[in-house]
C-alpha cells in the first residue's frame, strides 16, 4: 500500500468467505502503522471455506482487495483442544485438557478457560497452534529449559502473557504478542515474530537465568515496547541472526537501568521510531546497515555503535539528542550523518574512530572526537555555520568561509588543507573545561 498513511487495517472481505468466520487476533491487532509504505499482519480464519477474501483499509484511501483464497482445516484433522480448569497446572496433566489426553502434533491448542491461572510446559511439546486468551482473568503460560514447536499461527493474547527461560520455539508457524512475552537466560524463536503497537517483549537478565540472550532465527517487527532490562546486574542482549529488527514508527526500544549489566542489540536495526535510552546501550552486529529514521533519545544515557565485518554502515535521517555528559560513540564502518540532526548541549560528543563519516555543520550540532577518520569528502564551514572539534584531528581539507568557524577544543591535528580566505574566516583554539587545555 504505497504512500499509506500510519495505520492500515485489515478485515474478511463483506460477502466473501464462510457466514459467521472471525479474522483472529483480537481486532486491536487488525490495525497496525504502515512503515514505508508497508504494513505487516499475523492473522488466522477461525472456519475452513472457499471464496475467502480480505479488504485492507486506511484513511481516505481507496480499499483494496486481495484475490480469493481457501482456507483448510489444519493437517492431520486435528482438534482444538482446550484447558479445562480455572486452576494452574502442568501442560502434561491430561486431566486438564478438554480431551482427556494432552495434546498432539496435530491438535491447535487454545488455553482460554475463565479465570487467572497458569500453564506450566513441563515437557517439550509439538502442535498446530497455541493461542492464550480470557474474557475474565490473566492467562499465564511458563516454559523452563523446553522446546516449544508451533506449526501453526499462535498468539499471546490481550489479557495473557508469556515467560520463557532458556526455552526455544521452533516451528513452520508465526508467534503474535499481543500483550507481555518475558525472556530470561538464553532463549530462540525461530519462526515469525510480532510485536505491536500495545505489547511488551520484554528481556530481562536475572537471577532465574542469569544473562539474558534472546536469539531470533529471523528479522521481525517492533511496533509496541521493546524492552531490556536486570533484576540482579546481569546482561540482556537481542540478537537477531538474519534480517532486521525494524522497529516501527509505534515502536519504542528502551534498554532500561533496573539492576545493572549491560545491554546489547546484536541485530540489523532499522529505526523508524524510538530508541529511547534509559541506559547504555551497545548497538553491534557484523555487517549490519543500519538506519533510523525516527528518534533516538540518548539524552539520559549513553549510545556506542560498533561496526565490524564487511561494508557496515550506519546512516540518520532522523533526529538524535544528547544531553549533559552524553557521548554517542561509533567506530568503523561508514557513517552517514549528512542527513537528519544530531544535537545537544556544549558538553555533549560525537566520537566517531575509525571510520569514514559524512556530516555537514548544519547537521550535526555537537563537538566532536574524530579519530583516525577520513570525512567523505571535503569540509566547508559556510558563513553563520560551525563546527567543533573535541581532540582527534582531521586529515581532509577544510574551507573556512567568510562567517564560518571551526572551533578547537582540547588537543585537536589538521593535516589536510585549511583554506581560510576571507578575513571573517575564524578559526578559534580555546581552552576550557568541555577539552582542558587546548593545542592546534
Amino acid at each position: 500500500m504505497s504512500g499509506a498513511p500510519p495505520d492500515v487495517s485489515l478485515a474478511i472481505r463483506s460477502g466473501f468467505g464462510t457466514s459467521g468466520a472471525t479474522l483472529s487476533p483480537a481486532p486491536s491487532a487488525l490495525t497496525q502503522p504502515a512503515t514505508a509504505g508497508i504494513a505487516s499482519f499475523l492473522v488466522s480464519i477461525d472456519l475452513a471455506g472457499t471464496d475467502y477474501a480480505l479488504t485492507a483499509s486506511s484513511g481516505g484511501f481507496t480499499p483494496v482487495h486481495t484475490s480469493d483464497f481457501e482456507v483448510t482445516e489444519p493437517s492431520g484433522g486435528g482438534a482444538t483442544v482446550h484447558w479445562n480448569s480455572g486452576a494452574s497446572g502442568n501442560w502434561s496433566d491430561a486431566t486438564k485438557w478438554s480431551t482427556g489426553v494432552v495434546p498432539t502434533t496435530s491438535d491447535i491448542v487454545a488455553i482460554d478457560f475463565p479465570g487467572t491461572y497458569t500453564v506450566t510446559l513441563d515437557v517439550n511439546a509439538t502442535v498446530a497452534g497455541l493461542f492464550l486468551s480470557n474474557p475474565s482473568g490473566s492467562v499465564g503460560f511458563t516454559a523452563t529449559s523446553k522446546t516449544l514447536t508451533l506449526n501453526g499461527a499462535s498468539s499471546i493474547g490481550t489479557s495473557s502473557f508469556m515467560t520463557l527461560t532458556n526455552t526455544t520455539i521452533n516451528g513452520s508457524g508465526t508467534l503474535l504478542n499481543e500483550n507481555l512475552l518475558t525472556v530470561r537466560g538464553s532463549s530462540a524463536i525461530n519462526l515469525g515474530f510480532t510485536n505491536p503497537d500495545g505489547s511488551t517483549l520484554r528481556i530481562v537478565g536475572s537471577s532465574a537465568g542469569s544473562t539474558a540472550n534472546l536469539t531470533f532465527a529471523n528479522g521481525f517487527t517492533n511496533g509496541g515496547l521493546l524492552e531490556l532490562t536486570s533484576s540482579s546486574g546481569h546482561n540482556a542482549t537481542l540478537t537477531v541472526a538474519s534480517g532486521s529488527l525494524t522497529n516501527a514508527n509505534t515502536g519504542i526500544i528502551r534498554p532500561v537501568t533496573d539492576g545493572g549489566g549491560g545491554r546489547t542489540l546484536a541485530a540489523q536495526l532499522d529505526n523508524f521510531g524510538t530508541l529511547e535510552l534509559l541506559t547504555g546501550l551497545t548497538v553491534a552486529k557484523a555487517g549490519a546497515q543500519h538506519t533510523s529514521s525516527g528518534l533516538i533519545d540518548a539524552t539520559a544515557a549513553n549510545l556506542t555503535i560498533t561496526q565490524t565485518g564487511t561494508t557496515p554502515s550506519f546512516t540518520n535521517t532522523g533526529t538524535i539528542n544528547l544531553d549533559v555528559n552524553r557521548t554517542l560513540t561509533i567506530t568503523g564502518g561508514a557513517v552517514d550523518l549528512s542527513a537528519g540532526l544530531v544535537q545537544g548541549v556544549a558538553t555533549s560528543k560525537l566520537v566517531v574512530a575509525g571510520a569514514t563519516l559524512a556530516f555537514t555543520p548544519t547537521t550535526v550540532l555537537v563537538p566532536m572526537t574524530l579519530n583516525t577518520t577520513t570525512l567523505s569528502g571535503p569540509l566547508t564551514i559556510a558563513d553563520g555555520e560551525a563546527v567543533t572539534l573535541l581532540n582527534g584531528g582531521l586529515s581532509d581539507a577544510i574551507d573556512i568561509q567568510a562567517g564560518g568557524t571551526l572551533w578547537a577544543f582540547g588537543t585537536v591535528s589538521l593535516t589536510g588543507a585549511l583554506t581560510m580566505p576571507s578575513a571573517t574566516s575564524n578559526l578559534r583554539v580555546q581552552g576550557n573545561s568541555i577539552g582542558s587545555t587546548a593545542s592546534l
